[in-house]
């Protein structure tokens, strides 16, 4: 089996998407060869199956060029030689959460006869979602949540959380909450906060710490205005996923995000044996080391949170790791979508 997979950016220094280069070390494991076009490329020890390509985004940047249609029809174009020149590397299509690919390939695709499949996770059902999944054979996403097309092309696959790594114990005291991810308000980040605010009151050493990044402007000035009114809470910036949990002793991870989507940093930290409280309607309390709290309403979350801390309950959840590794890991992941191909 050789793929073509399409994805946004290959960076294993990249705190946002750099996940997603251990995908591509995964497919290769289970490929004979795989052909990646990137909008942007930076720092990638590819395996020696795997090739590379880049729409050439990180060159603009290093120019500080500006001119977004025109950057835009030499990112297309460069898109459909690059499909055209590869196309005897190539037996099927993989594109990651990026439509506009799918409606961009697709009739190349159909002359060359490649099957093409889509990987989306995302709550927005908009016109370009609608038109890709009349072109594509299956659409791979990770919960009924996260794609919320009705369509018989879907299948729920799970999540791909990377369950090799082995983490440092937590420590109950004192407490110290963490929550990971872009910073914005569809993350009500805010909410966190003044949940935070009101755990100090009666916990004067509870610490909160918060990674992630603005990616907007938009989001900038959301940052701006949060570290303005919570100067006690640590902001921290990115950091890659492998040394999030490999040395700190976070006691429990917040989440508030209004995505409607799995997040796989609420994965991420269950695999870490983090016990998680989140307002997500993406999670459910039957799911092993969730607390549900009220949208909205830090009150709850503080009162959720103490209560637990007082109790003795925020503890390492070996059952959250092993519903992580049962339900959403890469190494299971990967080969279900490969063998929708005909691979492995």
């Amino acid at each position: 089996m050789r793929l073509l997979v399409i994805t946004q950016k290959v960076d294993t220094k990249d705190s946002n998407l750099g996940f997603f280069t251990k995908w591509i070390s995964e497919f290769s494991k289970q490929c004979e060869h795989v052909t990646v076009i990137c909008l942007e490329k930076g720092s990638y020890d590819a395996p020696s199956n795997v090739k590379v390509f880049s729409l050439g985004k990180e060159a603009f940047k290093k120019k500080n060029e500006k001119g977004g249609f025109l950057r835009r029809v030499h990112y297309s174009l460069r898109f459909v030689k690059l499909i055209l020149s590869e196309r005897k590397q190539y037996d099927g299509v993989f594109v990651h959460m990026n439509t506009e690919y799918v409606l961009l390939g697709w009739f190349v695709w159909r002359i060359l006869r490649k099957r093409v499949t889509l990987w989306y996770v995302h709550k927005q059902v908009n016109l370009k979602l609608r038109l890709a999944e009349k072109l594509v054979e299956k659409i791979f996403t990770a919960s009924e949540e996260s794609c919320r097309l009705d369509s018989t092309k879907i299948e729920i696959v799970g999540h791909g959380i990377p369950v090799e790594r082995s983490h440092q114990p937590i420590h109950t005291e004192p407490l110290h909450l963490v929550t990971v991810g872009r910073i914005s308000p569809v993350k009500d980040v805010r909410t966190l906060l003044v949940g935070f605010s009101h755990i100090q009151k009666s916990i004067p050493v509870a610490e909160c710490t918060v990674i992630g990044e603005p990616i907007t402007d938009k989001d900038r000035n959301y940052a701006l205005e949060l570290r303005k009114e919570f100067p006690r809470a640590h902001f921290v910036g990115r950091r890659l996923q492998d040394s999030i949990y490999a040395d700190h002793p976070y006691t429990a991870f917040i989440h508030a995000s209004q995505t409607g989507s799995i997040d796989k940093a609420v994965l991420e930290a269950l695999f870490a044996g983090l016990p998680v409280f989140t307002s997500s309607e993406a999670f459910g309390t039957d799911i092993p080391g969730i607390t549900k709290f009220e949208a909205g309403n830090p009150s709850d979350l503080a009162e959720k949170i103490e209560r637990a801390f007082r109790e003795g309950a925020l503890v390492i959840g070996e059952v959250g790791r092993v519903y992580v590794e049962e339900n959403h890991s890469l190494s299971k992941l990967i080969p279900r979508i490969v063998h929708t191909y005909g691979g492995h």
